[in-house]
């Protein structure tokens, strides 16, 4: 194995390998720096890793999913902890690791490319299309669990190729270990465990009782964490879940279903492939599917590359929060990948079709080239659920730090999720105290969900910032109302606005003063005010602790 890797390394195509991994982290990390979004997921996560490194809060289980009481893995957590320990916290280097890791896909599917097709020149593009996808390199900007679910996943697909199409039964090992990576990644990930029998039994492969025991070892090694965590908190997790499959009685036309899978797909093509006809890009795939279903009767590995880029559908047959997610395509990107490079790159084997072949990369090349210049190569735009930049925010927490000279200061904020301080309460520590030398109070409501690691606001400090997140999910009627519990209490001095973010300074009242309304609310909307106050008076920003 190193005497195959030391002379491929003296090879040209290591040469361009190399060329092509410069190329695609530039594009990764040319603006990176603070020019990612950092919402409350982002905090959430660097919070408990926060723990974990200084409070050795062991976690057992990962990111909240969108089913109640289910968890990914909790792999993310501890990939990315020894990068937040060495950065300080900064998310800054953590960025550029997901990067590499993103970029180490280049040489995966290089080799998963000979394995399949055994030429060269298609497993250079396969890297080449890797590399340049705006899709991936969006992925390796976004700071959140599923920025791994490409490689685990594409792991997942080679370990199967290596044992399937290579007979080495390694392979297997890899794969039923990255299957578990997967999972953490993601948790709908899990269902890839069905594909197994599947391949299986159509390349007519009988394990013996000693591949059966190690291979099941591998598979359950990564879900070690997830066990502990079933049995510590009496299996709420599996029963949550079985409880989401007894509820899914969801009757939606099958063209509906159908629709939202077609959908994802023209989604992923467009931002890999063809960002100037969505259309025209799916045509490309179904005429691609249908070449190597065509050769899928006489070359195993066209039938692999098949199966791959078919396992998508099951994930359609039950109704989920999954389908509303970009990352859904994560699961075939490897897969499309391969089947692009290769009908491009077969092209090129042909003198008569050369040109049709060179023309189909040009189009490639310039279609990512497109959406990166749209983009302004921020890459930030695919995954933002907040247009909240770290830059922003960072400029917003210097906007307080130097207005208040110095001075104690208290901040409240309009937030997703509502009356959630994770997000300020990170970045302040992370940042803010670091640079300034204190931390401002929380003069919100008191925090459960997470740990709050702003003092709070128990003496009622003069100056106060009421920080406004842009709304997104959150009804309007939540800014007004918190606006106006604040107008109560406080004078209004200023606001600004630094991208989405908007920030009010303000002044405390004494008691006895009267209350100005700065937002011109007739009489219907305060008496709704008081009425919803009557039942939620968690709009306040003046609380006793």
């Amino acid at each position: 194995m190193i005497t195959t890797v030391l002379k491929f390394i003296k090879t040209r195509e290591f040469l361009l390998l190399i060329l092509i991994f410069i190329i695609g982290l530039w594009l990764r990390t040319f603006k990176l720096w603070d020019n990612f979004i950092f919402g409350y997921d982002q905090a959430r996560d660097a919070q408990r890793i926060f723990d974990i490194i200084h409070k050795g809060d062991i976690k057992l289980v990962g990111p909240e999913t969108d089913i109640p009481g289910v968890f990914h893995g909790v792999l993310y957590y501890y990939i990315l902890a020894p990068v937040y320990f060495l950065a300080k916290m900064d998310p800054n280097p953590v960025l550029f690791f997901l990067s590499l890791v993103n970029m180490s896909g280049i040489f995966i599917i290089y080799w998963f490319s000979l394995i399949l097709f055994n030429k060269k020149t298609i497993a250079l593009l396969s890297s080449l299309l890797w590399a340049i996808s705006y899709e991936q390199a969006s992925y390796s900007k976004f700071l959140s669990n599923p920025s791994l679910m490409p490689i685990f996943v594409l792991l997942f697909f080679f370990g199967l190729a290596v044992f399937l199409l290579r007979k080495k039964t390694w392979g297997l090992y890899v794969s039923m270990l990255f299957l578990g990576a997967s999972f953490h990644a993601n948790f709908f990930l899990l269902y890839l465990v069905l594909l197994l029998p599947v391949f299986l039994t159509y390349f007519e492969i009988e394990l013996s009782l000693k591949e059966k025991t190690i291979t099941l070892l591998f598979f359950a090694l990564p879900f070690i964490p997830h066990s502990l965590a079933e049995i510590r908190w009496n299996f709420n997790q599996t029963r949550s879940f079985l409880l989401f499959l007894s509820r899914d009685t969801n009757t939606a036309d099958i063209m509906e279903r159908l629709g939202s899978l077609l959908q994802k797909i023209s989604l992923h093509l467009y931002y890999s492939f063809f960002s100037f006809n969505n259309f025209i890009a799916f045509l490309f795939l179904v005429v691609g599917v249908f070449i190597i279903y065509k050769e899928s009767r006489s070359k195993k590995s066209s039938t692999f590359l098949l199966f791959w880029i078919l396992s998508i559908v099951p994930l359609f047959a039950f109704k989920s929060g999954v389908h509303n997610t970009y990352w859904i395509t994560a699961l075939i990107h490897g897969g499309t990948t391969l089947l692009f490079a290769y009908i491009a790159g077969s092209l090129l084997y042909i003198k008569k079709t050369l040109p049709i072949g060179v023309l189909l990369i040009v189009i490639f090349i310039l279609s990512n080239l497109n959406l990166y210049k749209k983009d302004n190569f921020n890459n930030t735009s695919l995954f933002a659920l907040q247009n909240m930049t770290y830059a922003q925010e960072k400029k917003l927490m210097d906007y307080t730090y130097k207005n208040a000279n110095g001075n104690k200061f208290s901040i409240c904020a309009v937030t997703n999720p509502l009356f959630v301080n994770t997000l300020w309460s990170y970045l302040y520590t992370a940042y803010g105290q670091k640079q300034y030398g204190y931390l401002p109070y929380w003069s919100g409501q008191k925090q459960y969900l997470n740990s709050n690691l702003l003092p709070y606001d128990e003496q009622h400090v003069p100056l106060r910032y009421l920080i406004i997140e842009p709304l997104g999910a959150i009804p309007p009627i939540s800014k007004e109302i918190t606006v106006y519990t604040e107008d109560k209490v406080s004078t209004f001095i200023e606001e600004k606005k630094f991208g989405d973010l908007l920030v009010q300074k303000r002044i405390l009242k004494k008691p006895e003063s009267l209350f100005t309304d700065t937002q011109g609310l007739n009489r219907q909307q305060l008496k709704s005010f008081e009425e919803i106050l009557g039942r939620d008076y968690r709009y306040t920003c003046f609380n006793s602790y």
